[in-house]
């Protein structure tokens, strides 16, 4: 989820966590789904502390990713349903 300056602090984020959630929860009645996973940008400290203030947990795991010309490093965090 990546947010326009406008939209930061707006709440969007949240609401869209909530639904995402409401979402694996119904696949984890049925067995399919106990975590969430994403993968938070470094360069992004802002948004790292957003998942984190929202329960989101360090994997260790780590990758770089390329988009265009522009090199990034990702960091998984998970959320336990």
């Amino acid at each position: 989820m990546v947010l326009g300056p406008w939209a930061q602090g707006a709440g969007y984020g949240r609401r869209f966590l909530a639904h995402v959630e409401g979402l694996a929860r119904e696949r984890e009645r049925e067995r399919e789904a106990a975590q969430i996973f994403l993968a938070a940008v470094e360069a992004n400290a802002r948004g790292r502390a957003f998942w984190e203030r929202e329960g989101f947990k360090p994997t260790g795991v780590s990758g770089k990713m390329q988009f265009g010309q522009c090199h990034h490093r990702l960091h998984r965090l998970v959320k336990p349903l």
